[in-house]
């Protein structure tokens, strides 16, 4: 399956969005969608002169270091007052390679890959609040719950899966605590 709708799916559900502006990464073959209020950046695509960079505070230099690890894109955006950001990430490494894909059936594997996840937050003093998994078309993703700031719930969402090789992941966070909307 080269197309990965789990992408695309995951942020739709997630974003429970109506309307929404699609992107394509043919580099890696997934198209996605993001809500229209949200201004996308492509560390490949966009210009230094950009002024959607000064708009949302952004150095051009960070939005390229994102893309040099693996960054597809970085989407800004402001709802309600609530600013929000969402970064996709594709990378490739020994440890995809070998893993190559993860599968339901395979409850060890996905457990490892979970823990692998986990233990950078862990380190850098945020709390995974809920971790869960589920199937997304051929995808089996792992998902993660994550208190970063000072909120009483959770206010960011990774979400990732191995698939061909590569390590496709999605990180989705507020300014304040998630809403039944987000």
């Amino acid at each position: 399956m080269k197309k990965i709708v789990l992408l695309s799916m995951v942020v739709l559900l997630l974003l429970g969005c109506g309307c929404a502006q699609k992107f394509e990464s043919v580099d890696h073959t997934f198209t996605i969608k993001f809500p229209e209020y949200m201004t996308v950046f492509s560390p490949t695509a966009t210009k230094k002169d950009d002024p959607n960079l000064e708009k949302h505070q952004l150095d051009y230099e960070t939005l390229t270091a994102f893309g040099a690890e693996g960054g597809v894109f970085y989407v800004v955006g402001e709802k309600n007052g609530v600013s929000k950001e969402i970064t996709v990430n594709v990378q490739e490494s020994s440890y995809t390679q070998e893993l190559w894909e993860l599968k339901k059936a395979d409850t060890d594997l996905v457990a490892a890959f979970q823990d692998e996840l986990i233990e950078p937050f862990n380190v850098g003093g945020i709390t995974v609040k809920q971790k869960g998994q589920f199937t997304q078309g051929r995808a089996y993703c792992v998902c993660l719950n994550i208190v970063s700031g000072n909120v009483s719930s959770y206010d960011t969402v990774y979400m990732a899966t191995v698939y061909n090789g590569k390590q496709y992941s999605i990180l989705y966070q507020c300014s304040a605590a998630m809403t039944g909307e987000d």
